[in-house]
C-alpha cells in the first residue's frame, strides 16, 4: 500500500514522531523542483509503516530538519542543502556532503543566469 499525505512545516515533527513510535522507519528522502508545474520545491519523506507512507512537504528556501527524531535523515538533508540550496533548519552538521562543492552550485536558482556551463 502506498499513501502520500501533504503536510505543513508545523506538522512534520508530530507526523515523523508518530511514525517512529509505531515502529516505522525512514526509507528515503527526495527533493524535486516543481516550479515549472506552478509548485514550489517539494521534499518527499518515504517511510515504511504498514506499507509505504510518503509525507510531502512544499518548501521555498528552508525546511525543518528531522535529524533529531530520525538520524537516518542526516545525509539526505545535507544533500538537499548542497544540491538545491534549501536550508535544513536545526540540522546538527553544517559541513557540505559533496566532496568538491566548489565545482557545483545549488540548483535553487530563479533562472539559468549565473550558472557555469
Amino acid at each position: 500500500m502506498y499513501l502520500e499525505e501533504e503536510i505543513s512545516e508545523t506538522e512534520i515533527y508530530g507526523k515523523v514522531e508518530s511514525i517512529i513510535k509505531k515502529g516505522g522507519y525512514l526509507l528515503s528522502m527526495v527533493c524535486s523542483d516543481e516550479r515549472a508545474l506552478g509548485e514550489d520545491f517539494v521534499i518527499r519523506y518515504f517511510f515504511r509503516e504498514e506499507g509505504i507512507k510518503v509525507l510531502k512537504l512544499r518548501v521555498e528556501s528552508k525546511f525543518p530538519s528531522i535529524t533529531s527524531l530520525c538520524p537516518a535523515a542526516k545525509n539526505y538533508e545535507r544533500e538537499i542543502r548542497d544540491m538545491f540550496g534549501l536550508m535544513p533548519e536545526g540540522h546538527p552538521d553544517s559541513r557540505s556532503l559533496m566532496l568538491y562543492p566548489e565545482n557545483w552550485g545549488p540548483l535553487h536558482t530563479p533562472s539559468t543566469e549565473g550558472l557555469r556551463w
